[in-house]
């Protein structure tokens, strides 16, 4: 049984990179806030502010490959009973509970569903770049960074939600207290699948926020009949989403404020774009990332790179910076090579 109550909604409009012209069609990076009530594993009621992460774009042929150099400063975040950390997990049965699915804290680069539920098998090949801190840190470390260990699954590739908005989920961060998201910076690399063109841009937070009613249960942007049958499935309940005065149980006055909202509408996912600039870092393909020289870029080049890139070898240097980077992780995924035909 959950309760949530969005809030309000963050956009990232792209002003970090080169100023060199590009097609490139990540518009912004976005995130949501709202408040999750969720049971937990030994009954437990978790309540939590929630913000969730978004790459939004205006192309549906989009694939993101890896978050680098991610600074925010917040936490510690909740993790719930069952979690096993920052890497996306449900080992299903009777770990298998709301908190975990809805107020969990995770970082991922697409792989899951319209209702982005921590469910069994999300996001398959996600992983920590060394800046992260590890996979049981209570936050992520300064200049921290995730990708897409299997760039070929395309768990990247964009989502369309609610009609109107198009991206791919990037993180979930939960916290027991108030969360604040403005002044993060990010950078991202993505491309259109294998073989295709990379780029690489970064992004800073600006806030905007809307008024959307905590009587849309079921996040349709209307408040209808799905939210009053999901009401009347849930009455007598406690830590349930339908719980909207929030005083612990849902009951007649839940009811009378759903009803009194009966055919509100919101605009969840109305973001603003075009901030800043548009420049961008262009990767060609085969620019780099073959470090074992075998011919092709795979699980064996990104090994290495996970491996000898933190103590320094120069040959994990792809991009040829001067630093080790996520954006050479970047160059190297934007480069992993198809399966020859």
């Amino acid at each position: 049984m959950i309760r949530r109550a969005p809030t309000s909604i963050l956009v990232l409009a792209g002003v970090i990179g080169s100023a060199c012209p590009s097609m490139a069609s990540i518009t912004c990076v976005t995130a949501r806030s709202y408040r999750m009530v969720a049971e937990d594993y030994d009954g437990t009621c978790a309540s939590v502010y929630v913000i969730e992460m978004y790459a939004c774009t205006d192309d549906l042929n989009d694939v993101v490959l890896n978050v680098y150099n991610f600074s925010w400063g917040q936490g510690p975040c909740y993790q719930s009973f069952t979690s096993t950390g920052w890497i996306p997990t449900n080992l299903g049965g009777s770990f298998d509970t709301p908190a975990l699915r809805k107020a969990d804290s995770f970082v991922t680069i697409g792989g899951f569903g319209y209702d982005r539920d921590q469910a069994p098998g999300v996001a398959p090949g996600t992983g920590l770049d060394p800046n992260f801190g590890g996979n049981n840190v209570p936050s992520p470390e300064p200049q921290a960074g995730w990708y897409n260990g299997s760039p070929l699954n395309l768990n990247g590739q964009v989502t369309t939600y609610n009609n109107d908005f198009n991206g791919v989920l990037l993180a979930r961060f939960a916290s027991l207290e108030p969360l604040q998201f403005g002044g993060v910076s990010v950078e991202l690399t993505w491309n259109q699948g294998p073989g295709t063109q990379g780029n690489q841009q970064g992004f800073i937070a600006f806030t905007y926020y809307n008024d959307c009613s905590q009587s849309d249960l079921d996040h349709d942007l209307i408040v209808g009949s799905g939210d009053l049958g999901l009401l009347l499935g849930e009455f007598g309940n406690s830590c349930s989403i339908a719980d909207i005065d929030g005083d612990g149980v849902v009951g007649a006055e839940d009811l009378g404020m759903l009803l009194g909202d009966w055919g509100e509408k919101c605009e969840f996912w109305r973001l603003h774009t075009g901030f800043g600039s548009r420049g961008t870092v262009r990767l060609l393909p085969g620019g780099g990332g073959d470090l074992d020289s075998d011919g092709r870029i795979g699980e064996a080049d990104l090994q290495r790179w996970m491996r000898e890139g933190p103590a320094g070898e120069e040959a994990c240097d792809i991009n040829g910076d001067g630093a080790i980077d996520g954006a050479d992780l970047g160059v190297l995924l934007a480069n992993w090579t198809p399966p020859a035909e």
